[in-house]
């Protein structure tokens, strides 16, 4: 069984710039929550629904998750690649972004490791009970 590797740099070209995608700084981690607190989600899911509610913000999550290529992370203006997006990206682009960020970032991954660990702590902090002879 062959293992598929995955890319540590994801690349697009974006108008006549090159951006880069990377593994999710916590920085950006503390940006996607704000962001997707922002996206209301209707009750009745659907595919459209959920389209639409996305959609709407992918400008600014690829702004988010994207950096000029040779610009250090710290040193993007999110601003201005958000704006960028906005003039240069289609659909295409967009979500191919969304599908490589979960190829270099398993959310679910880091939920089950997290939940492993929160485990882990609740069986170190939980006090013994008294062993009884009967």
């Amino acid at each position: 069984m062959s293992q598929e590797i995955v890319p540590e740099v994801f690349e697009y070209e974006i108008g006549s710039t090159i951006y880069i995608q990377k593994k999710m700084t916590l920085g950006q981690v503390k940006m996607l929550n704000k962001l997707f607190a922002e996206i209301a989600v209707p009750p009745d899911f659907t595919a459209i629904n959920l389209f639409t509610a996305f959609s709407g913000k992918l400008s600014e999550f690829m702004g988010v998750v994207l950096c000029k290529k040779g610009t250090p992370l710290k040193d993007r203006v999110y601003a201005t690649i958000v704006e960028e997006m906005d003039d240069f990206a289609d659909l295409d682009i967009g979500f191919k972004v969304v599908q490589d960020f979960f190829v270099c970032n398993p959310i679910a991954s880091y939920f089950d490791q997290m939940m492993t660990a929160f485990q882990k702590l609740t069986l170190i902090s939980r006090p013994q009970s008294p062993q009884t002879n009967g």
